[in-house]
């Protein structure tokens, strides 16, 4: 089953039905945001991590910057965009999500509408900007620069990490955390009933929060199946397979799509079916992939690689939410449990959790990429040296962007991984001496 060409003559090849259909969701999803007016709806540019269920109790579709980030890298226009940028004064070493996304609104200015080579149609004509002040500065400086291309209203709330040592020497102190982000949230609701010119609808938010949680916890059940060998869910499939859980959440589409997806794994594990019978290694990929080229992972299988990650993982199941104020269990369970790709603000001990997961998954080496214009990327640098030293497996650092495919020589990278794996392989004929 081949989604989409990341390149010519370069395919990802999905293991997976669930993963093959994620390519006419995108369309859906993108198709949607384009005519959400049609729909009485309103568009919110956003970054992810943003409380979607809240902006979708109030008929408000998030459009993720990032994640057309990976869609022009796809369809190989991400580098056209992060030029557009360039030329209007954005540093090289700029975030390249969001310099792709400033590339595209300059074209939407430039052009009066859509710009033609923009994939899907676009992603939708923001009513408002709402943003996260998370995870890198980027997320309050983007909206700040969109401004220069779009006027709309705009809200930059905060939400603040706890880092594992602080809730490991005192678990009340998650308090005053989410009391904190709860008062913040009330700001956000202030904000969409004056843009949407709606009221806070606390029914309404209740069944969005319910639903996202349902998704959440499915979805997390599939990404188990990771642990059978052969393996159902290996890595060109599950960076597909987050689309929904990046933009669906809050929805039963979302929770649907998981179910489905995680019968078809259960009846893959259940029949001993995976990406490849005859695992001749298995290799942890660390971070972001170069989205221009998700066929890395194929070529990494043709070699009897199988790949697990967890960039986007849905992390870990979340248990008895209250929903009698729905707004602050919003806030609530985004400190009740460690996440990964969904809005976590509980930071835990990065490389302990990974080799824990590298013994677990009994990995034999580690490929990380050092997205080269990711701040939060580059920032990880020490835990990256400390897996190196804990993981007791062969690790590969690649350096290359995650959508700006200027920077990527395919020859180099291969001629890097066909090297890794003789490592490997050496490391494992050591062990088993």
């Amino acid at each position: 089953m081949v989604e989409e060409k990341a390149g010519e003559g370069r395919p990802s090849i999905k293991a997976t039905k669930a993963a093959a259909q994620i390519s006419q969701l995108r369309r859906w999803h993108y198709d949607r945001l384009n005519h959400a007016r049609d729909y009485g709806q309103f568009v919110a540019l956003s970054m992810i991590g943003v409380a979607d269920e809240v902006l979708r109790s109030f008929d408000v579709m998030v459009s993720l910057g990032e994640n057309y980030g990976p869609v022009c890298a796809a369809k190989q226009v991400s580098g056209h965009f992060c030029g557009i940028a360039e030329g209007d004064g954005y540093s090289v070493d700029l975030c390249s999500y969001l310099k792709t996304g400033m590339g595209y609104l300059s074209r939407l200015k430039e052009v009066g509408d859509t710009p033609p080579e923009a994939p899907y149609g676009g992603m939708g004509k923001p009513d408002m900007i709402v943003a996260p002040a998370i995870f890198c500065d980027g997320r309050y400086k983007y909206p700040q620069a969109a401004r220069r291309y779009i006027d709309v209203p705009s809200f930059v709330y905060d939400m603040r990490d706890i880092p594992y040592w602080e809730y490991e020497e005192d678990p009340q102190s998650i308090n005053r955390y989410v009391d904190y982000y709860y008062e913040r949230l009330k700001e956000l609701v202030a904000f969409l009933e004056r843009a949407t010119g709606k009221k806070y609808d606390p029914d309404r938010l209740s069944e969005c929060v319910d639903l996202w949680v349902k998704g959440h916890n499915i979805f997390r059940d599939a990404c188990e199946f990771r642990k059978c060998r052969p393996n159902p869910l290996p890595s060109q499939d599950s960076f597909a397979v987050c689309f929904p859980n990046l933009n669906y959440k809050g929805t039963k589409e979302c929770v649907d799509y998981y179910q489905m997806l995680y019968d078809e794994l259960k009846l893959m594990a259940d029949n001993k079916i995976g990406a490849i019978q005859d695992e001749k290694y298995r290799i942890f990929w660390l971070g972001l992939p170069p989205w221009f080229y998700l066929g890395i992972f194929n070529y990494l299988q043709d070699n009897g690689v199988c790949t697990l990650d967890r960039t986007y993982d849905p992390g870990e199941r979340i248990e008895d939410v209250d929903l009698r104020d729905p707004l602050y269990a919003v806030a609530k369970k985004c400190y009740d449990t460690f996440w990964f790709g969904s809005g976590q603000m509980r930071r835990w001990n990065m490389a302990s959790r990974f080799a824990d997961f590298i013994e677990e998954y009994q990995v034999d080496g580690v490929i990380t990429l050092m997205a080269t214009t990711c701040r939060m990327s580059t920032g990880m640098l020490h835990q990256r040296r400390l897996i190196n030293e804990w993981a007791g497996v062969p690790v590969l650092n690649l350096e290359a962007d995650m959508v700006d495919v200027r920077t990527f020589s395919e020859a180099h990278v291969k001629a890097r991984l066909d090297a890794f794996l003789e490592t490997i392989d050496a490391a494992k004929g050591r062990r088993a001496g």
